[in-house]
C-alpha cells in the first residue's frame, strides 16, 4: 500500500470517528443556575425540604429513594422541577448533575415568592 493510500485511509477513518462523535456523543444540556452554599440559604433550603418531606404527598412514598427525592423537589418548586427535570426525568441510580442548578433555580423562585408576601 502506497503512502498516499495510507494517508487517505487514515483521513477517512478520522472523518468517520469525528462524525460518530458529533452524532452519537451529543452533550447533555439543561438550564443552569448558580448556587453558592451559604449558611442562610442552606438553612432555608433544608427547612423547605423538611416541609416537603413531611407533606402528605411525599411522606406516603416508601421506601425513601428516587421517587421520594423527585416528589420533594417538585413540592419545593414545581416551576424549577419542570424546567430542569421534566424534559428528561432522572433515572434510578443516575448521578444528579442537575442538582445544583435545581437549588439555584429554587433559591431564585423562593426569593421571588418571599418578596410577593
Amino acid at each position: 500500500m502506497s503512502l498516499i493510500s495510507r494517508c487517505l485511509l487514515l483521513l477517512l477513518i478520522f472523518d468517520v470517528m469525528i462524525i460518530d462523535v458529533l452524532v452519537a456523543g451529543k452533550i447533555f444540556e439543561f438550564p443552569r443556575y448558580s448556587y453558592r452554599k451559604k449558611p442562610k440559604t442552606e438553612r432555608r433550603y433544608k427547612n423547605e425540604r423538611t416541609k416537603c418531606e413531611n407533606s402528605l404527598d411525599c411522606s406516603r412514598i416508601t421506601p425513601p429513594g428516587h421517587k421520594k427525592h423527585m416528589c420533594i423537589r417538585k413540592c419545593m418548586s414545581e416551576k424549577c422541577y419542570d424546567e430542569i427535570y421534566a424534559f428528561d426525568e432522572l433515572e434510578e441510580g443516575e448521578i444528579d448533575v442537575r442538582f445544583n442548578s435545581f437549588k439555584g433555580c429554587w433559591l431564585k423562585d423562593f426569593s421571588a415568592r418571599s418578596k410577593d408576601l
